[in-house]
């Protein structure tokens, strides 16, 4: 039993080593991120002001070489036809440059939803390791429980067995007995199947102003058949293959706005957004989806990945925010 605490005290180790790389390269990530999406407002802004420039220049040189070539032209020949070879030219070239810097930006684009993509990765990950690492904690400290209580009850027979003789019918009555108890501890009950899937979880309490791509964790969970939910992640991961429905409900203050997705992995299979800002109302901000997936899928909701979000959710007696999903068939 202590041989099994130091493989699980390892396991916990090597996972507390995981999480801590996967957030050092989250965090190298978004800073990458948050530098890619600033040289690219940097860069749009300069092309703004370059094209400006540059259409003004072109301009100004323009019309001053037509002026000199008029004037060459009649000084030598009394009259001449003035040919636009030259504003062509740099008209061609000019218009060679925005498209580079076009292309540029659309590489840059491409970078930065590439590096969303794995931030949001890495954060389904990390999520399922801390839940899976609180598991594996708490599974610990009750067997630690148990060993404690164990080395009482062995002490105290110890100390019984110390006090008096055992007599030899009665020794024998225990030989038996504790051979069957073996046997009967190596019969294993057969585990019920479980046909369906099913979760219902809320939110315990409001939340402030979320950032974008934030995964949204309803950590009251009602119902949870087949256990594929956490409440811990709010993630939901696919036990079978199969069909299945999924829905969430959003309460909004009055001055709230926002979008949010139902994500399977790292792709949006729906989403739905709310905006009442100025009106004194509340609302509740719905999804559903039926959806086909795999077993080992994950499933959850975020706010958008690109559309800000303003204002608190809201969640107590008076209105839930919250998330579901049921299997329909395989």
């Amino acid at each position: 039993m202590e041989g099994f605490l130091q493989d699980q005290n390892e396991r916990i180790r090597k996972l507390e080593e995981i999480v801590t790389s996967q957030n050092v390269e989250i965090d190298t990530l978004k800073s990458e991120l948050a530098i890619a999406k600033k040289e690219n407002i940097d860069r749009e802004q300069q092309i703004s002001g370059l094209k400006k420039i540059v259409l003004k220049a072109v301009i100004e040189q323009s019309i001053e070489k037509v002026d000199d070539e008029i004037h060459k032209k009649q000084a030598h020949i009394g009259k001449g036809n003035y040919s636009n070879a030259s504003f062509e030219e740099l008209e061609t070239r000019m218009n060679n440059k925005f498209q580079n810097m076009e292309r540029k930006l659309l590489d840059q684009n491409k970078r930065i939803q590439k590096l969303e993509q794995i931030v949001t990765s890495q954060a389904i990950e990390i999520n399922e390791l801390n839940g899976e690492l609180a598991h594996v904690k708490m599974e610990n400290s009750d067997k630690q429980e148990q060993i404690s209580i164990l080395k009482k009850i062995v002490l105290k027979i110890f100390r019984e067995q110390s006090k008096r003789e055992v007599d030899p019918e009665v020794h024998d009555n225990l030989v038996h007995f504790d051979k069957n108890k073996r046997l009967l501890e190596g019969i294993q009950p057969s585990p019920i199947p479980v046909h369906t899937t099913a979760f219902y979880a809320y939110m315990n309490q409001s939340l402030t102003t979320q950032d974008q791509n934030r995964i949204l964790i309803f950590d009251t969970v009602k119902t949870n058949i087949n256990g594929g939910y956490n409440p811990n992640t709010g993630i939901f991961r696919v036990p079978v293959d199969g069909v299945y429905g999924f829905t969430f409900s959003v309460r909004e203050d009055p001055t709230s706005y926002g979008s949010y997705e139902i994500i399977k992995n790292a792709e949006a299979v729906g989403s739905a957004i709310g905006l009442v800002e100025g009106l004194a109302i509340q609302q509740q901000v719905i999804g559903t989806v039926i959806i086909s997936a795999s077993q080992g899928d994950y499933i959850f909701v975020r706010t958008h990945s690109s559309l800000q979000h303003h204002g608190a959710i809201l969640s107590n007696t008076h209105g839930r925010s919250m998330f579901a999903g049921w299997f329909i068939s395989h």
